[in-house]
Order: C-alpha cells, then structure tokens, then sequence
C-alpha cells in the first residue's frame, strides 16, 4: 500500500496513482478557466452586437440605448452650444423613466472628455456590480 494507509502502518512511496489525480484535478481546473474566460468573452461580444441592434436615435438626433428602466443616451455637442464642460463634445447621459409611460427624470449627464473618462465609468460599473452581485454583503 502507497502512501495512503492507515495510521500507524508503515509508509512507502506516494501512490502513482495520487499524483495522476492530481494531474487530473489540475488539468479540469485548467480547463474551467478557459471556458470560463471563453464564455466571459463570448458574452461580451454578443452584449456588444445586442447594443448595436438596439441603438436607437431620439428627436434631437443623438444615439440611446434602453437598459431596463434606464435610458443611456450619447449626446452629441454642437460647436455652437453653450454646455458646462468648456471643449467637450460628448456627453453620456444616464436617465430613469417615470411609471410606465415614455417620461423620463432628468437625470445625470458625464462629460466625456477622452476615452479614459468612459473606460473608467464602465469599470467602475463593473467593479461595483461584481462586488455586489458575486458576494452579497449583510447588512448589520
């Protein structure tokens, strides 16, 4: 008997047959993660096509998309407009609908400023989702 008998018994050499299952278990874990890092990109090139799909125009011209009860909408700053981040030409503006009808809230409006500024919104959005969505916190 390898290295798996009892206490008190003698010991002798590991069991070939513990370290093929160890490679075993090593190479199933290898192969979670690369389905898992597959699936993680499929599913955000299939996002990504599903958002050119819906991407719908308002009355002003300008580029939205619906998420859920929320309207994410690209606002396009005309040189001749008088807006409160002086150079900018973009805005992300992020609204919730009223009820059940077409009305919308206000809502919040972020200057885009250059392509850190978007990279660093989506990742927080995506650092908050992930830590929230992943390992539900108690409340205490």
């Amino acid at each position: 008997m390898g290295g798996s008998g009892r206490a008190g018994a003698m010991t002798g050499p590991p069991d070939p047959s513990e370290s093929d299952n160890l490679d075993r278990i090593a190479a199933v874990e290898n192969h979670a993660t690369l389905y898992r890092e597959q699936y993680q990109n499929q599913f955000l090139e299939d996002s990504m096509k599903e958002a050119q799909r819906e991407t719908q125009t308002d009355n002003r011209g300008n580029p939205f998309i619906e998420v859920d009860n929320l309207r994410v909408t690209c606002v396009l700053v005309k040189p001749s407009s008088k807006r409160w981040a002086k150079g900018v030409k973009l805005y992300l503006r992020v609204q919730a609908y009223k009820g059940k009808g077409n009305a919308l809230y206000q809502g919040a409006e972020l200057p885009i400023k250059n392509q850190q500024v978007l990279l660093k919104l989506i990742s927080a959005i995506a650092h908050l989702g992930a830590e929230h969505i992943e390992r539900p916190k108690k409340r205490g």
